[in-house]
């Protein structure tokens, strides 16, 4: 019986891809695929890991798998690394033009992903997420508070299309009769079209409501052109400009019922920044900012900042916190300024659909 195991492992191990590391310890097992990170490899016992390809001595495959060189030609074969050369089949290859290892059928998912971005179908590509929030006090003091955000988008290597939208919606009735304290609702929409490596033209319409500043709706439209300053798999930090046209309507309401509803237009100019980082694996921060200089009033503007961060918890939930803040230098008269809002819950990420 015990010859029979020992026989079962070797014939295994000849009938796996095995991976020699610098210290001298093997792997035996698949080779998933390589990347900028390093050659992830599955094993039996230790699963799947991530390996740096500096501290790779040599790859060998039980089976034909598909090297590609950083120029993208393709060699199909058994492989085998002896030093600096990467034998596939008959053929060779210098390590250092190395791009990617993949089994056949890795190959071809990834060429497919790669074609769809080039040329996607309406539905492919989307992603996105939708972050919730919750508090609730009962007793003395009775409180509630909502809030949902939710943003979707669909890049291309051509173009990238957003949609987002949040809201808010506080009450208490600590000394009465429930009553609103908070309710806004944001949303819109953007569209980026790549005309260069770094360039690119951008539109946008954007949507408002707040009770509490006697807003009714603020109607945005504007576009002009923006550039990416960094762009990789961590980092994203853009800059634009442009101009925009901007419609309020102001209305009487509960809070204060004596206003003369008021509609007001006025031409913009804009400025804005937008930066992404991932720290790591588990947390990653946010941050935008843009400005509205007032063209038909001058000294009048609007400022919108928003900024947060992301703690992966499991899968496609995540813990959430972001704090938004809008500055108008000319409300209705008894209204402030500033609304400042701080909201935390938990994020589900959507998934890149791609078929």
């Amino acid at each position: 019986m015990k010859a029979l195991l020992v026989g079962l492992s070797l014939g295994a191990a000849l009938w796996a891809d095995v991976v020699v590391m610098k210290n001298g310890d093997k792997l035996s097992g698949t080779v998933v695929t390589t990347s900028d990170k390093g050659l992830v490899f599955k094993s039996e016992f230790a699963g799947e890991v991530t390996i740096a390809l500096d501290n790779v001595v040599s790859i060998e495959s039980a089976a034909p798998v598909v090297l590609v060189t950083k120029d993208g030609k393709k060699l199909t074969g058994v492989i085998k690394t002896e030093g600096s050369v990467v034998r596939v089949g008959d053929a060779t290859a210098d390590r250092q033009t190395l791009a990617a290892i993949r089994p056949p059928a890795a190959q071809e998912k990834f060429e497919l992903e790669e074609r769809r971005k080039l040329q996607p179908q309406f539905l492919d590509l989307y992603s996105g997420y939708i972050d919730f929030g919750l508090a609730n006090a009962s007793g003395n003091a009775q409180t509630s508070t909502y809030s949902t955000t939710g943003n979707l988008a669909r890049v291309t290597a051509k173009d990238k299309i957003s949609l987002r939208f949040s809201q808010i919606y506080a009450a208490n009735s600590t000394t009465g009769p429930k009553i609103a304290t908070a309710q806004a609702i944001r949303g819109g929409w953007s569209y980026q079209r790549n005309v260069g490596p770094k360039l690119f033209l951008q539109t946008f319409n954007d949507y408002e409501n707040d009770k509490f500043q006697l807003l009714d709706l603020r109607f945005v439209f504007g576009g002009g052109v923006g550039y990416t300053a960094i762009k990789s798999d961590r980092t994203l930090l853009t800059f634009g400009g442009g101009g925009a046209l901007n419609r309020e309507s102001f209305a009487p309401n509960s809070v204060n019922p004596r206003l003369v509803a008021f509609n007001r237009s006025s031409g913009e100019a804009y400025a804005n920044q937008e930066f992404n980082h991932k720290l790591n694996s588990v947390f990653s921060v946010f941050e935008r900012f843009s400005f509205f200089p007032n063209l038909s009033n001058s000294g009048e503007y609007r400022l919108n900042f928003d900024a947060g961060g992301v703690a992966t918890l499991y899968k496609s939930f995540a813990l959430q916190v972001a704090f938004s803040n809008r500055f108008l230098s000319n409300p209705p008269v008894g209204r402030k300024q500033n609304d400042t809002l701080f909201t935390t819950g938990i994020r589900y990420t959507i998934p890149t659909r791609v078929k």
